[in-house]
């Protein structure tokens, strides 16, 4: 078996490795290669070692997602994202329940076709080179904590289908040791793991080798209670905290055995394909049609009626516009169980993995989809979260507004603060609120794209704009503010900071050239001269 195992492995990764040439020479996305090369690899491994690989893959990737979660930054939109996945649950769960009994499927395979359109997968965001960017954003926050939810219930489901027998008693029993199992898991989070770092003096290789074991150990723990090892994947992932002190070293070393189960993973799923009949042709465009469209719009009109303003809510939305990890293992113990139709089970890993390949795109092209179709049928601007985070003086004017509380945001403010200008910040990352209060009487926690924020911060009244962000939609936004303010804005490409110089900038910060300190003294002596001014 080990043999047979590094013999598949060698295959899978000479395979990735001369596509991933072909990637990274175009600058193509690498989750299509992955499959590309999980096809060709499929031709030589066979399918009870593919289904094996698969598994262990998702159950270490929902190990990494769940270490990912920092309860105290989620927190801020729990409940907004709690309700946005019942109400997908109650909306789009019959919808594609009844979709799947006209399209010719029996009540059993048309729950097994509803769970698949309904949870979406953690595993995209995870590619994107901006990913730890957009954590850092009020639409990071609402996705990752809806695909938290989204796992809760996929583990529900998991553990009642898992049952071997379908009693009262085994399903209670299943929900039980789940319950059990998470429990633990955020008890360890909450009260435990934080003296494992002082036992480890704060070792990163310590603490990389006390997650890994708590990882066996709960793993070890579901094959003793008879559960999916997922569900003790997703438990270990929430016990290991990643805010602690000195806990760079270990996020480093669980993200490099990340990668490895990434590439297994797509390649896997690649290597499950089969050539389709016309049922799982049809089977597969409904879970397409219904995941990769409906559900996001439905999901941005949810977060709309919530009172998040469009964009915000369509760049959360469309990171639900795939099939979740959770669903194939759902699917695959389904099919080893004899429970799910061949060609609903084919249809499944059809469709999950063209969502794959689809979501890279619609994450890349996320602008232009709000730009085009989403601010076209969501027209009315929402700004009730807007107002319910922010603190703003009505009658300001004469202050400075600047744009970003991060490491160069921080130093700004101070030296606002120390010469006494009035500012107003603006922060698209909730989880900083109560650090802003402590600072400034006057924030704004939103999307500083949309034109509302502006409005709030009244802008025609300031006499200096600082951005912080070097995100181009946002000093582009900037740029286009008709105002008499000086701006000050961020940029890491030299010919593009002479371009914003050309279009008006007062100065143009590039963190490559000048250091922190040196921007400082520069913001400083600007600041100044406008005070006295």
């Amino acid at each position: 078996m080990a043999t047979e195992l590094i013999l598949d492995l060698s295959i899978i990764f000479i395979l990735v490795g001369l596509l991933l040439l072909l990637s990274n020479y175009f600058k193509w996305p690498t989750i299509p290669f992955y499959i590309l090369a999980g096809i060709v690899a499929g031709l030589f491994i066979e399918t009870d070692h593919i289904l094996e690989l698969a598994y262990w893959g998702i159950a270490f990737l929902v190990f990494v997602f769940g270490v990912s979660i920092d309860f105290s930054k989620i927190k801020t939109v729990i409940w907004e994202s709690e309700i946005t996945v019942g109400l997908q649950l109650l909306v789009l769960g019959p919808i594609s329940l009844f979709i799947g009994v006209l399209l010719g499927l029996d009540i059993v395979n048309a729950f097994y076709f509803a769970v698949a359109v309904v949870l979406s997968s953690t595993i995209i965001g995870f590619e994107l080179k901006d990913y730890e960017k957009r954590e850092s954003f009020v639409h990071g926050r609402l996705s990752q904590t809806i695909h938290f939810f989204d796992d809760l219930l996929a583990i529900l489901i998991v553990l009642i289908l898992s049952a071997e027998v379908f009693t009262a008693v085994q399903v209670g029993q299943n929900l039980l040791a789940g319950v059990l199992l998470v429990v633990t898991g955020f008890l360890i989070y909450r009260y435990l793991f934080k003296y494992m770092e002082r036992i480890t003096g704060g070792s990163g290789e310590l603490l990389l080798m006390g997650s890994i074991t708590i990882l066996i150990i709960f793993l070890g723990a579901s094959e003793f209670l008879g559960i999916s090892i997922v569900v003790g994947a997703f438990a270990a992932g929430i016990a290991v905290r990643t805010d602690i002190p000195k806990s760079m070293e270990m996020i480093n070393g669980i993200e490099s055995i990340k990668d490895f189960f990434i590439v297994l993973f797509f390649t896997m799923l690649g290597a499950l394909l089969s050539m389709p009949n016309t049922e799982t042709l049809i089977l597969t465009a409904g879970l397409l049609v219904l995941a990769g469209l409906l559900k996001p719009v439905v999901n941005t009109g949810f977060l709309v009626a919530e009172g998040y303003d469009t964009r915000t809510s369509t760049l959360t939305s469309i990171s639900t516009d795939q099939i979740s990890e959770f669903t194939l293992i759902i699917a695959i113990e389904g099919f080893l169980l004899g429970l799910i139709a061949p060609e609903l089970f084919d249809a499944i890993i059809l469709a999950a993995a063209i969502l794959m390949i689809y979501s890279t795109y619609t994450h890349k092209y996320d602008e232009y989809i709000y730009r085009n179709i989403m601010k076209k049928i969501f027209k009315k601007p929402e700004t009730t979260k807007t107002d319910e985070l922010s603190n703003v003086d009505p009658g300001i004017e004469g202050h400075v507004i600047l744009v970003g509380h991060g490491r160069l945001g921080k130093k700004v403010l101070d030296s606002c603060v120390k010469i006494g200008c009035p500012t107003v910040v603006i922060e698209n990352d909730p989880a900083v609120r109560k650090e802003l209060e402590e600072k400034t009487d006057n924030y704004i926690i939103s999307d500083a794209v949309q034109p509302y924020t502006w409005e709030k911060a009244r802008y025609r009244e300031a006499k200096l704009i600082i951005s912080t962000a070097a995100d181009i939609e946002v000093t582009d936004k900037i740029m286009s503010l008709d105002t008499d303010a000086d701006k000050i804005v961020r940029c890491r490409e030299i010919e593009k900071s002479r371009k914003l110089l050309k279009r008006g900038a007062l100065y143009v910060i590039i963190p490559n050239i000048l250091s922190q300190d040196k921007v400082i003294l520069e913001i400083q002596e600007i600041l100044k001269e406008k005070n006295q001014g």
